[in-house]
């Protein structure tokens, strides 16, 4: 089933409010040439659509008016809603001060994004950044960590052929360089684990001594690894298509 999506407050997953996000754009489309308060508005309308957000249009002036009030931003000629309007000197300082806040940790999310894009697609040579933990609850707050790890479980099944809860979770922290809390996955796996019409079995590598137990992929499990596979890089493709527009509107070039 394909995976229900929430994209209308991604930014704000990543810690950007709705109105430092407008602020944002404003800043970027004014730092390279002044504009008229229409245009501007035009402008501010489509980067919203970039990030799968609407806003109203009084909002919009609403946010301008505030913005020039707070000496970001300057009327150059015009009146009302036709305004010519530029950047200040203390909206450049307040790009710097958005840039110092969120860049470092969205550009990392970024590269995150990419690695687990790639390695979705058969690529494990992209090297995953290392995350802060407040990085990785970020993440965590972007991404469906329950597919996610679903398939990066069942991936490794399919790959290795079995293996034992504890090898995913020291994979996922030496390839991934992602933790995994051990309780959260084992709640995962007894979800998808059973006898009949499970993803994944599981049992003792000798009944006798019981050191380890070991888990195998089923035949559904293989008829559903693609969607769960599809199902996570949907959402991976939309965090790195967020993380890229703020970079962006930030002034760093993306991948």
């Amino acid at each position: 089933m394909p995976i229900n999506k929430n994209p209308a407050n991604a930014p704000e997953r990543l810690g950007i409010s709705k109105v430092d996000l407008l602020y944002i754009i404003v800043i970027h489309q004014l730092s390279g040439r002044n504009m008229g308060s229409k245009d501007l508005v035009e402008a501010m309308k489509a980067e919203l659509a970039s990030f799968d957000q609407k806003r109203a249009l009084s909002h919009l002036y609403d946010v301008l008016q505030s913005m020039e009030s707070f000496g970001w931003i300057t009327n150059i000629d015009g009146r009302g809603r036709n305004k010519t309007l530029g950047l200040t000197a203390s909206g450049r300082n307040k790009l710097k001060w958005f840039e110092d806040t969120y860049l470092e940790t969205v550009s990392k999310l970024h590269e995150m994004t990419i690695h687990f894009n790639r390695y979705l697609q058969g690529d494990p040579t992209h090297p995953a950044p290392e995350l802060t933990d407040d990085e990785i609850k970020l993440l965590n707050r972007m991404i469906s960590v329950k597919h996610t790890v679903r398939y990066l479980f069942m991936h490794m099944l399919d790959k290795q052929g079995a293996a034992t809860g504890k090898q995913f979770l020291e994979t996922m922290e030496k390839v991934h360089r992602w933790k995994v809390n051990d309780s959260y996955l084992y709640q995962l796996i007894r979800a998808i684990e059973g006898p009949e019409g499970s993803w994944v079995v599981g049992q003792w590598d000798d009944n006798r001594r019981r050191n380890k137990f070991v888990y195998e992929l089923t035949p559904e499990g293989k008829r559903v690894m693609p969607i769960e596979g599809e199902n996570t890089a949907t959402i991976m493709k939309d965090v790195l298509r967020y993380t890229g527009n703020i970079r962006r509107l930030l002034g760093e070039n993306a991948v």
